[in-house]
């Protein structure tokens, strides 16, 4: 499905992983990426594909917290 295939680092996030694989692939964003892979799971395994998420907060939610409360507080002491 992806011409672009970089190999995981081996500290890196999965969500980490998936941004560089979308942005490899020539998708700005990581939403349109993940959309475009459940449908190509969907055409493999129907029922399967439903759990994929296509929102990169639900890959690893304790990162995106942690993230989103990081860029309020950086923000906040400005």
């Amino acid at each position: 499905m992806f011409l672009q295939r970089p190999k995981p680092y081996r500290d890196e996030s999965l969500e980490s992983f998936f941004i560089r694989v979308a942005n490899k692939n020539g998708y700005d964003d990581v939403h349109r990426f993940l959309e475009a892979t459940k449908r190509f799971l969907q055409d493999i395994d129907h029922n399967g594909y439903q759990t994929f998420p296509t929102n990169i907060a639900k890959i690893n939610p304790y990162s995106a917290k942690n993230s989103y409360k990081f860029t309020c507080t950086h923000t906040l002491t400005f």
